[in-house]
């Protein structure tokens, strides 16, 4: 959970909830670093610059890296094919729950909807002893 300031234009609620709390009178204790996690649950895919550039340096190996870096995107910036991009990388190296994110992405994220992939991903993260997808696939449509 990340504290500080953010750009209030990337999240309309943000602004909403912080107009709403200046007008009244809420944020009594000002000079405290605000918890924006509390009032946008995008925030905490947030990434500073620092951070997605040392992420990206490490993506290419790293799959928790390209894992990070397809919640920001997808999370935060809200940029489907970036993240999809970013998962698919971090599920090709074998991480089990990025396998088991694609394949629930590919069940229903439009534009990225393939059920036989899905599949294949599904069964990748089941067979590294990942729980979630054991129990999509137990219930998966034939």
């Amino acid at each position: 959970m990340k504290e500080g300031k953010m750009s209030r234009s990337y999240c309309v609620f943000c602004g909403i909830v912080v107009g709403l709390m200046a007008l009244l009178g809420c944020a009594q204790e000002r000079h405290q670093p605000v918890n924006w996690a509390a009032f946008c649950p995008a925030y905490e895919f947030y990434l500073t610059d620092a951070e997605k550039a040392n992420l990206t340096a490490k993506a290419s190996t790293n799959a928790e890296a390209a894992y990070r870096l397809s919640l920001y995107y997808g999370g935060y910036r809200f940029e489907t094919d970036s993240s999809m991009a970013w998962l698919r990388k971090a599920a090709e190296q074998g991480d089990a729950k990025a396998q088991y994110a694609l394949g629930v992405c590919m069940m229903s994220v439009p534009g990225y909807v393939d059920m036989k992939q899905s599949k294949a991903w599904l069964e990748k993260s089941a067979a590294q002893g990942y729980e979630s997808a054991k129990e999509v696939l137990s219930s998966f449509p034939q």
